[in-house]
């Protein structure tokens, strides 16, 4: 409240315990999830209209956290990407705990699309072929040429701007827990399909790299759309 000068009274909070650092000293630490009462409001509404009844409202960090449990559970140190539209964010845990949330605005899938988009006049159809079936294992194809040459350039650059990202987190979280890498890597999200990143992303960071599939959760379910796992993870909220 004091960060964002309103009244405390106004702001609904959830705190959760971190794990203690290899350099703990006498205190603790927590992390601190917060939502105005009015942006909560404005949230139900639409819900609610629908005669609806809204029962929670979560973190998106708690909600990825949730939908990674049963892989991160048993690790020392786990990383999950969630690659939307506009931005993209990763959540990193200890043993199954959050301990690190860092958003990257401007780097969801929609960044390289557009510019693909822009610089080709492309289609919506074949900048998701270049996306989500050429995507960057064709990015270190030189002589490629012309359209198909500026699309890997996009997709690479982005790619690499993603990958950057994730290793100033990671080497945050690594020296704070005394820890050479993440255990796991797991890409969530639409963006998550774009092909071939999640071997750049492996190579770049050094550490196992997945995709995230919904049977990771539920090994009954037979889709495999990695965007199931934010509201997948939120509907977990209230089954453990």
């Amino acid at each position: 409240a004091r960060l964002h000068r309103v009244p405390a009274e106004s702001i609904a909070c959830e705190i959760l315990d971190v794990p203690a650092s290899a350099r703990a000293g006498e205190g603790t630490s927590v992390m601190a999830f917060g939502c105005a009462h009015e942006s909560a409001e404005a949230l139900m509404r639409p819900f609610e209209a629908a005669g609806l009844e809204v029962v929670a409202i979560d973190s998106r960090a708690c909600a990825l956290a949730r939908a990674c449990h049963k892989q991160f559970e048993p690790l020392e140190l786990g990383a999950a990407v969630h690659i939307g539209g506009g931005a993209s964010r990763i959540v990193i845990t200890r043993q199954g705990s959050i301990v690190y949330e860092r958003w990257f605005a401007n780097l969801g899938y929609l960044a390289p699309a557009a510019e693909i988009e822009q610089t080709l006049r492309a289609d919506r159809d074949l900048v998701e072929h270049l996306l989500f079936r050429r995507g960057v294992h064709e990015a270190q194809t030189a002589n490629a040429g012309g359209a198909l040459q500026t699309a890997e350039e996009a997709i690479a650059g982005w790619s690499n701007d993603l990958s950057e990202q994730c290793a100033i987190a990671l080497g945050y979280a690594c020296e704070r827990f005394g820890r050479p890498n993440a255990d796991l890597l797991l890409l969530v999200g639409r963006g998550a399909q774009v092909a071939g990143l999640d071997s750049v992303l492996e190579e770049s960071l050094g550490c196992p790299t997945q995709v995230w599939r919904p049977d990771f959760v539920l090994e009954s379910c037979k889709e495999t759309d990695p965007a199931l796992g934010m509201p997948l993870g939120l509907a977990l909220r209230f089954d453990r």
